[in-house]
């Protein structure tokens, strides 16, 4: 049996429901990606660390050289301060993104200022990768003058 009062229960169950909620949204709001310019990674690092972020760029696929790149000029000459490392399963267990290497793919996962992939070389590194797609641009249509 509870010493509190029926009025002093439903307070104490309000603030526990407002606590589980403040909690969840938090959490959930954590997990909603952000589209980012891959200039806007390399260049403010800081304001997207920890965050889920979704991205697009030339992807590079090669042994100790996962990244995601800003050109396809960049990849070519391995600048890879233009690029962000990925961290993709060591196991290669998802091969779905395979055939897309040296094209423009979407990516979506967690963005790391501090791990800059093999030997330090890159710009971050995007972890726990949930998609990598070929990026589809958008129809082009009629410039528009301001």
């Amino acid at each position: 049996m509870s010493d509190l009062s029926p009025t002093a229960s439903r307070a104490a169950a309000m603030a526990l429901a407002c606590a589980v909620a403040t909690c969840c949204s938090a959490a959930s709001a954590a997990s909603v990606a952000a589209d980012v310019s891959l200039v806007n990674l390399i260049a403010s690092p800081a304001r997207y660390h920890g965050k889920t972020v979704r991205v697009v760029g030339v992807l590079m696929l090669a042994p100790e050289r996962n990244a995601l790149y800003l050109h396809r000029e960049d990849m070519e000459n391995h600048i890879s301060l233009n690029a962000i490392w990925l961290s993709l399963n060591p196991d290669g267990s998802d091969r779905s993104y395979r055939g897309l290497s040296g094209r423009y793919v979407f990516v979506e996962g967690r963005f790391d200022q501090t791990f800059k992939g093999h030997w330090g070389r890159y710009s971050g590194s995007i972890r726990a990768i949930t998609r990598i797609e070929a990026w589809q641009p958008p129809p082009a249509g009629p410039l528009k003058e301001d």
